[in-house]
């Protein structure tokens, strides 16, 4: 009771207590190292298992004579593991002996996931009954397992195990057969986030769930990658390949025209692909032009793709480049004196056009 003392024997009547034990218990080694009978090793190992369960000699020399012994012993064997885990739930041997019977038993029942959640409400972080339940529910409908994960969660965020659990349930192995190449579906994404998100509200500085939060998301599909773009300036259109499906939405589409130029981003830089009347053309150049000659003048050896750009400006502004070309003289002229920078410097002036254009 609360507020009392506990009332200990005396240290010598311990002390005598301790004697027996050890006298008992050497007593039946000696007779399990010897050449007992079969029912002998029973009767002697289920006595020493029951005061201590982590004497693999005895787990070992019990599955030695279970082997051998015929009849229907598993339910009661079952029954005397379940104590011996009342005694200590997180003994090594006492688990391993339990997978080693439910091998040689049909698929277990619900007992044995009583049993797990029995001593998980006692331990939430016993991990040898996590392992155990993992076991069971291996090739079972995930839903479920998620659920009671959920339940456990819902009474302490700050359990670790059951977000390792939870994590666990969700592994790429699961989705890998049905095409999912290990990302989450999106609606599972986003009831795994509003789980998350009902856990840092209950506690901000809980860490449980923002490691839980790192791990989800690197399991989100990755964003797509341009693979090939084909431009047709004949027909206006332009025919882009992702490296996997993209759903556009008409009313917000993901990829946009605005005024008549399309901008990607690939590994190489910016590639600008011109539509539409000359008009449009100059006007939407004219926009992009500072831009471009900022990256000139911030490195003196700007790389192969801002040329490229460059020259594609200057051809869309046409007779509109006037005002422009005492930025860009000087920089193609720069380029002229450089071996490496000859031919861009060249192209670029090439882009100018007919003379008049720079007279």
């Amino acid at each position: 009771m609360h507020g009392r003392l506990k009332l200990r024997p005396p240290d010598a009547a311990r002390r005598r207590q301790r004697e027996e034990k050890l006298r008992l218990y050497r007593e039946a080694m000696d007779t399990l190292l010897g050449e007992p009978l079969p029912d002998q090793v029973l009767s002697l190992t289920g006595s020493v298992l029951a005061a201590n369960p982590d004497v693999g000699t005895c787990w070992n020399l019990r599955r030695r004579v279970l082997g051998a012994l015929g009849g229907d012993w598993v339910p009661s064997e079952l029954s005397f593991v379940g104590q011996c885990l009342g005694v200590n739930p997180k003994s090594y041997g006492a688990w391993h002996h339990r997978g080693w019977v439910l091998a040689r038993a049909p698929p277990a029942g619900r007992e044995d996931l009583a049993l797990c959640e029995r001593l998980l409400a006692a331990d939430p972080r016993n991990f040898h009954a996590w392992e155990h339940r993992r076991t069971l529910v291996a090739r079972q409908d995930a839903e479920a397992e998620l659920a009671f994960a959920g339940d456990l969660l819902s009474r302490d965020f700050s359990n670790f195990s059951a977000w390792h659990h939870r994590l666990r349930l969700l592994a790429p192995s699961r989705d890998c057969g049905a095409g999912g190449g290990g990302a989450l579906p999106p609606q599972r994404m986003k009831e795994e986030l509003e789980l998350v998100q009902n856990a840092v509200f209950t506690d901000p500085t809980d860490q449980s769930a923002w490691v839980y939060l790192r791990c989800i998301l690197s399991r989100a599909p990755p964003p797509p990658r341009v693979i090939c773009v084909h431009v047709d300036r004949e027909d206006a259109t332009v025919a882009v390949v992702f490296s996997r499906p993209v759903k556009v939405d008409p009313e917000c589409p993901e990829l946009t025209v605005r005024k008549s130029v399309v901008r990607f981003w690939v590994n190489f830089g910016w590639i600008l692909v011109f539509l539409g009347s000359q008009p449009e053309l100059s006007q939407v150049a004219a926009e992009a032009l500072p831009r471009i000659l900022g990256e000139f003048w911030e490195s003196p050896n700007p790389d192969p793709k801002s040329w490229f750009v460059l020259e594609a400006l200057l051809e869309a502004l046409g007779e509109g480049v006037q005002p422009w070309l005492p930025q860009v003289l000087p920089r193609i002229s720069g380029a002229l004196e450089s071996p490496r920078g000859r031919e861009l410097g060249l192209s670029a002036l090439h882009a100018l056009g007919e003379p008049q254009k720079i007279s």
